[in-house]
């Protein structure tokens, strides 16, 4: 049930990718084939994630952060395959046709599965990483916005009939709250990119969507909403001060 609603909320995604599949062939519009594939764009994978998604929300509701141990573990071990089984080097070097390489070996699949799967390599295996990025920016918004403990009980105290003023007084409370939550997040995301690009030496490929791209996204995005979090924060205050 669940996989045929996210199916059919998918449809119109699928259309657009359909459409701009059409008109950029059809009018020979420049397009790097390096950044999704032949035939494949980002409609393809907003809708891939789309139908994704709520099957794996159902799956993994109520494991907490061991749902996120498990997506750095699915990163890690895709980040494995990319480095040292050569998917990294198959993403960016092998021919889109596999049927015009005879010295390819034969294997039992339909060679016209395997050409598709070529052509769109990066949108097909791109699609990993944007689920591990999806996965955990919900796990971040949870964790600073969505679970916050003065949050819950501010929405309890509304529930139980607080006046406003009492739930107002706590608001400060709750913002401060979100504010050392985020930049907690970014420290973290920002020390796991720097060790990484330290340790390991592994470039951002956008192409593989691989893990340093994910964290890096990460770390970027954190540091912008910690920004404009510090903005709003301040502007608060000073509104609060002036109206003293």
């Amino acid at each position: 049930l669940i996989f045929g609603q996210s199916v059919l909320r998918s449809a119109p995604i699928v259309i657009l990718g359909m459409i701009r599949f059409l008109t950029t062939k059809g009018l020979e519009y420049q397009e790097h084939v390096s950044e999704y594939g032949v035939h494949w764009n980002f409609y393809f994978t907003l809708a891939l994630l789309n139908i994704c998604m709520p099957l794996l929300g159902s799956c993994t509701r109520g494991m907490g952060w061991f749902r996120c141990g498990v997506v750095f573990l699915v990163m890690g071990v895709y980040q494995y395959l990319l480095t040292c089984r050569g998917l990294q080097a198959f993403i960016e070097d092998f021919p889109r046709s596999y049927s015009r390489e005879s010295s390819m070996p034969r294997i039992a699949v339909p060679v016209w599965l395997i050409d598709v799967y070529a052509a769109n390599r990066e949108g097909i295996l791109g699609c990993i990483g944007y689920i591990a990025l999806f996965l955990l920016s919900e796990d971040i918004a949870t964790y600073c916005f969505w679970s916050s403990r003065l949050k819950s009980k501010a929405k309890d105290e509304e529930k139980n009939g607080v006046n406003d003023t009492r739930l107002n007084r706590n608001m400060p409370n709750i913002e401060l709250e979100d504010g050392k939550r985020l930049a907690q997040c970014c420290i973290l995301f920002w020390t796991l990119y720097v060790s990484i690009d330290f340790l390991y030496d592994i470039p951002v490929s956008r192409r593989s969507t691989n893990a340093p791209f994910i964290i890096w996204n990460l770390a970027h995005n954190l540091i912008i909403m910690l920004l404009v979090w510090c903005a709003f924060y301040l502007g608060s205050m000073g509104v609060c001060i002036g109206g003293l």
